[in-house]
């Protein structure tokens, strides 16, 4: 990662609470720290993080970007809202029908920060109980199935309602991981854990800590290696780690021993540590700088979910040309894990061919 980070780091820490030290910012890197936030899905945090600087006498941004920053902030806030009501609709929903779901990551993760509103939400992932044919069938009989969208292994799409969210339904509390060894680990892990989720007081069933410290690591091992990750879920994973016990914490990283995981929880220790200054006593296990390094540059290279980690204008084969490349570079995250994500992206070239 070759290029300097540290203001950008140093707002997102502010708006955070994590730091409470004014920055001096030179005039010609507003542009790009607004460009960064918005590669990362950070624009509000940042924007908290601009407005404590100024606070505690940093500098000032641009009037002109505050104007514009500040509308988009105040823009982030109400989707929050409209969100919350979302899942709260869905939850009552099924609950009326005796199905039992809990919202995964989104909303629930925003509980987690100390800021309220500030994180971007994307779409609603809601686990719904019964299985593939038993939920697939309900909401193509209720007539709530997005016929567009064929539906995979582990979700389906509703039909976008009056609110507009994008809205997945999935039958598998998670897509799992690469090596079927380890998937199959994972899954029937999270199956038992789903069971111990709770009601919050916004009126939708949320994740035990335990929950979401496996599957939202395998979360972020998955789109990594897929992909590209962003900095919003290493933000998210951060306060999923702050508010779990010690306890879960030691649980949890032997069942990410046996999952494959052990170098990608490793690396993100790094990154938190780095981005975060998160101490050691949080940590799921001890951080690994160079993989570390390895992590944090993917995120700054692809955004968030690696969007920009290729060119929309690359051929088709020459992004698969490309990804195996990447692969290499995967090799020391976990020689299983890649083997198997070798195959997903083989598999998925051969159907886009045929």
């Amino acid at each position: 990662m070759k290029k300097d980070y540290s203001i950008f780091f140093q707002l997102i820490r502010l708006g955070l609470g994590i730091s409470d030290e004014a920055v001096v910012i030179p005039m010609e890197a507003w542009k790009g720290l607004y460009k960064e936030a918005e590669r990362q899905s950070m624009l509000g945090v940042v924007f908290e993080g601009v407005n404590r600087n100024v606070n505690l006498g940093g500098t000032k941004p641009p009037t002109a970007l505050v104007l514009k920053w500040m509308g988009i902030s105040q823009v982030i806030k109400r989707k929050n809202v409209k969100f919350d009501e979302e899942a709260k609709r869905l939850t009552q929903l099924f609950d009326e029908n005796g199905i039992f779901t809990v919202i995964l990551k989104g909303q629930g993760n925003e509980l987690l920060y100390p800021v309220r509103g500030c994180r971007i939400p994307g779409d609603i992932d809601i686990f719904v109980d019964g299985g593939k044919k038993f939920v697939v069938d309900w909401i193509d009989r209720h007539g709530l199935a997005d016929r567009a969208e064929k539906a995979t292994y582990h979700h389906v799409h509703l039909l976008p309602g009056a609110s507009g969210i994008d809205i997945e339904v999935h039958f598998l509390p998670s897509s799992g991981l690469f090596f079927p060894t380890h998937r199959h680990r994972l899954q029937r892990f999270l199956q038992s854990e789903v069971r111990n989720s709770v009601m919050c007081d916004r009126g939708f069933r949320i994740p035990s800590a335990m929950f979401n410290l496996l599957m939202q690591l395998a979360h972020i091992h998955c789109h990594f290696f897929s992909g590209g990750i962003g900095l919003r879920q290493m933000n998210d994973f951060y306060y999923v780690l702050m508010s779990s016990s010690k306890d879960e914490r030691v649980e949890a990283m032997a069942l990410i021993r046996k999952m494959g995981m052990r170098n990608t929880a490793a690396a993100l220790m790094w990154v938190l540590k780095e981005v975060f200054l998160m101490d050691a006593e949080w940590m799921l296990c001890s951080p690994d700088e160079s993989l570390g390094k390895v992590l944090l540059g993917e995120v700054f290279k692809g955004g968030n979910f690696g969007h920009y980690l290729f060119d929309n204008e690359e051929a088709f084969l020459l992004k698969a040309v490309l990804r195996r490349k990447r692969f290499l570079k995967l090799l020391r995250f976990g020689v299983l894990e890649t083997i198997g994500q070798m195959w997903f992206d083989t598999m998925y070239i051969v159907k886009k061919l045929i």
